[in-house]
C-alpha cells in the first residue's frame, strides 16, 4: 500500500570491445495510488457482480445483485492492462459495446452518479 518507486537501468553497447561508444540509460517512475480507489462505496464481491460473456467480442453485459442491486450505474470506465484509460461511457442499460477495442485484457469500473466505484471486473476482448 502507498506510493511505489521503480528504478530502471539499461545499457546500450556497440560491441567494439572498447570503453567508448556505450551508453547507460536510467529512469525513475513514481506510482501514486489513484484517489478514486478510496471512493469505493460498497466493494462488490464476486458473487454480487456478474459480467458476461467473458471473453467477449461485441459486447459485455453486467448485473449487480444482492445488496448492490439497488445501485444505479451511471458510467463505465474501461482501462487497458497497461493502466491506460481507454473509454468512458455513460450508460442507460446494463450493456457495454466492446467491438471497437483491440484484443486484450481490460478492467471495467462501474460508477454511480456521484462518481464512486460500485463495481469492477476484468474481461478479455477477443
Amino acid at each position: 500500500m502507498g506510493n511505489i518507486t521503480l528504478y530502471l537501468a539499461g545499457l546500450a553497447a556497440n560491441h567494439n570491445h572498447a570503453l567508448s561508444g556505450d551508453d547507460t540509460y536510467t529512469l525513475t517512475v513514481h506510482l501514486v495510488p489513484d484517489s478514486t480507489v478510496s471512493r469505493v462505496k460498497d466493494p462488490v464481491s464476486a458473487s454480487s457482480f456478474r459480467l458476461w460473456p467473458n471473453p467477449a467480442s461485441e459486447a459485455v453485459y453486467f448485473a449487480l445483485e444482492d445488496a448492490n442491486s439497488g445501485q444505479t450505474v451511471h458510467q463505465a470506465e474501461i482501462w487497458s492492462a497497461a493502466g491506460r484509460l481507454v473509454r468512458i461511457t455513460y450508460l442507460k442499460q446494463n450493456e457495454l459495446t466492446v467491438a471497437g477495442l483491440e484484443a486484450g485484457v481490460y478492467w471495467l469500473f462501474l460508477r454511480d452518479e456521484d462518481g464512486a466505484v460500485i463495481g469492477q471486473a476484468n474481461f478479455v476482448k477477443l
